[in-house]
């Protein structure tokens, strides 16, 4: 008998649940709203992913270059165009522009990038994305790659977008899935709890008016054994477990079930005055009863986004979710603070409630995660530093190995010298306290010769006096002079920060050594000399001395435009140019 009874009430919420109109409008609307979720979620996650694969092309694009070019040795421009073709023919790479410094083209392969070296260096990421042909464009500067001419690719990116419009197309079917399985289960339940209990109030009510017993007309108790008894008893048998789990859950309980509540709470009137507090909210606040917890807000124990707020700026304020703190004692104690206004049956106001969640553990967690995460960003932005440094005494070591090395080099070009330093000093602007101010220099003349060895030449000289220094962060100031109308002298010195005609002395260092060994030998290659390591005889100076080819014709063109006039030994190259 009972399990016809549940069969037969199982089927009654099912068809009231699919053919009540309120249940198929309510899961109408659970299901678009659902749906329009899912594709406001589309457009943020494509642009999400859309830039983790541009990330993931430029590191790609770059890996396969430095597979391509062992960036330690030096290549010419028949190595770089040789490598671009081998990129088209094995990668989706397309083709690629090859540039000097001052951005004219030395050579091309395959399908040429749209993208110009003049816009590249306009941009702050020197990377594109074209949504049309699915291309993505990268310009690669030379100092960047350790290259001697810089690159601009062109790489087929279908593949990737590809991907990430399949992931999206599965994301949105799944999300479909879900809304048609809520919008489903919404209706069941919604004709389970409110559709099914008022039509079997409904029948068993005009059941018992339409009986044709006696007292025709009325609800008669005697003698009713029928199924409209069975029906009305099921019926207050469902508001009876709608009305307890309600009762359950909150609502309506007024402030009497205010220490139920697993966390601090406070009620306050219309007016602002404090009417109850569970235990949770005294402890919180330090207090014994409910006056003493109105006093203290009073008093200032309650800070609202660092603003003191009493009782009846709360009611003011009405219903607000912010963070805030409670003084108790000498403490300050970390808070969620959340407040919604209740209301009365005529929706006038009858006060408000105020939970407050203590979030000291969690702020003190974040807090000790933000030094940890502090501390290890130093140690590896140290360790990063010091493998830069065993990185240049390798490459050092490298050169005195190599019995090639002072070999001359062919297809000398015309280098600023100012150039040479700035690249240098860019790779230590990220010690701590490294300035450009660290660098000075007066007016440089320029250079003849190949780039990669005379920056070479540069950076083993200045790391050599910066190894040797007493200074955690010193300061070097290199002069450059015309010697012999052909020549450039510069001459590397280590002063004193406030006083630059003051030079300092040098100490002990174990890399300087190997530094200034592969100085004597890149310097040769460069068809230069060392002159001196040292400030000069029976001297401990901090100080070194070079002398590289100097672009007679480029400084000629200076003196002609704007002489400078803090070099030494221009006038002398001007007066023989005359003659």
């Amino acid at each position: 008998m009972s399990r016809q009874k549940s069969d037969k009430k199982s089927g009654s919420f099912l068809s009231a649940a699919l053919g009540s109109r309120l249940c198929r409008l309510v899961g109408a609307c659970v299901l678009v709203a659902l749906v329009a979720m899912d594709m406001a979620f589309v457009l943020p996650s494509y642009i999400y992913r859309k830039s983790e694969m541009l990330a993931s092309l430029e590191t790609h694009v770059r890996d396969l270059v430095a597979g391509a070019l062992d960036n330690r040795a030096n290549h010419d421009l028949f190595d770089m165009k040789e490598m671009g073709e081998n990129l088209v023919r094995s990668t989706p790479v397309k083709g690629g522009r090859i540039t000097d410094a001052i951005g004219a083209e030395l050579a091309a392969f395959g399908d040429a990038p749209f993208m110009t070296w003049q816009k590249a260096r306009m941009m702050a990421h020197p990377v594109e994305f074209s949504m049309s042909d699915k291309r993505f464009e990268i310009f690669l500067s030379a100092d960047a790659m350790r290259l001697d001419h810089g690159l601009l690719l062109r790489y087929d990116a279908s593949a990737e977008h590809r991907a990430i419009l399949d992931d999206l197309v599965k994301q949105g079917a799944f999300g479909l899935f879900i809304a048609f399985g809520v919008a489903l289960i919404t209706m069941l339940l919604l004709g389970r709890l409110v559709i099914s209990p008022l039509r079997s109030i409904t029948m068993a009510i005009e059941h018992s008016f339409n009986d044709s017993g006696a007292g025709e007309g009325k609800i008669s108790v005697e003698g009713v054994t029928g199924a409209e008894m069975t029906r009305l008893c099921d019926a207050i048998n469902d508001l009876m477990f709608i009305a307890s789990a309600t009762a359950e859950d909150g609502f309506g309980g007024g402030d009497s079930g205010i220490e139920d509540i697993p966390m601090p709470m406070i009620a306050l009137s219309e007016h602002g005055y404090v009417t109850a507090a569970n235990a949770d909210a005294l402890a919180l606040f330090g207090v014994d009863n409910d006056v003493e917890i109105a006093g203290a807000i009073d008093k200032g124990a309650l800070q609202i986004e660092g603003h003191t707020c009493t009782g009846k700026q709360l009611a003011e304020q009405g219903a607000v979710e912010t963070t805030c703190e409670v003084l108790a004692g000498k403490k300050r104690i970390p808070c969620l603070f959340s407040s919604s206004e209740q209301s009365r049956s005529d929706g006038s106001s009858r006060g408000f409630t105020v939970l407050l969640t203590d979030v000291s553990e969690l702020v003190s967690d974040m807090r000790e995660e933000t030094e940890r995460r502090s501390e290890l960003e130093q140690k590896l932005r140290a360790m990063k530093l010091r493998i830069n440094d065993y990185k240049q005494l390798f490459d050092a070591c490298m050169i005195l190995l190599d019995s090639s090395a002072s070999d001359p080099e062919n297809g000398p070009v015309s280098v600023m010298s100012e150039m040479l330093i700035t690249s240098w000093l860019s790779e230590m602007m990220g010690r701590e306290g490294v300035t450009q101010n660290n660098v000075r220099h007066n007016s440089l003349p320029p250079l003849v010769g190949c780039t990669s060895s005379l920056r070479k030449v540069f950076r083993f000289a200045l790391s050599s006096v910066w190894a040797r220094s007493l200074q955690e962060v010193p300061v070097i100031y290199v002069q450059g002079s015309i010697v012999d109308q052909k020549s450039a002298q510069f001459i590397f010195r280590e002063i004193k920060e406030s006083d630059e005609q003051k030079p300092l002395h040098a100490a002990d260092s174990a890399e300087a050594p190997v530094l200034i060994a592969a100085l004597s030998r890149i310097v040769a290659k460069a068809k230069g000399a060392l002159i001196r390591a040292h400030g000069g005889k029976d001297s401990d100076l901090n100080e070194l001395v070079i002398r590289v080819p100097l672009d007679t014709e480029t400084m000629c063109t200076i003196i002609a435009d704007s002489p400078p006039q803090d070099m030494p030994g221009v006038s002398q190259l001007a007066d023989s140019e005359a003659a």
